[in-house]
């Protein structure tokens, strides 16, 4: 079992999926897993402008990166916050 799962949402919804069904998929996860810490990110920054439509997704999160990994934007945050996770005892 992982320490924490990285969720990633296509912001640009270029995967086929809207934010709205990969928010669903989400809420099904975080069900699942409900004991493991979920880390949001936002991909694809890039190719959208920030509008009410993705910031409500956004909002749903307290800790939510946003990013572009063609840009290599976030990424550092995404490091720094995996840093912080506390490891599971699987003792």
């Amino acid at each position: 079992m992982a320490d924490a799962i990285l969720f990633i949402f296509d912001v640009s919804e270029t995967c086929g999926f809207t934010l709205e069904s990969q928010f669903n998929l989400f809420v099904q996860i975080e069900k699942v897993f409900n004991e493991i810490p979920i880390i949001a990110l936002f991909n694809k920054m890039d190719l959208v402008q920030e509008d009410e439509y993705i910031q409500q997704y956004i909002d749903e999160f307290e800790d939510s990166i946003l990013i572009s990994a063609m840009e290599g934007e976030g990424i550092d945050k995404i490091n720094e916050t995996i840093d912080k996770i506390e490891k599971i005892n699987r003792e």
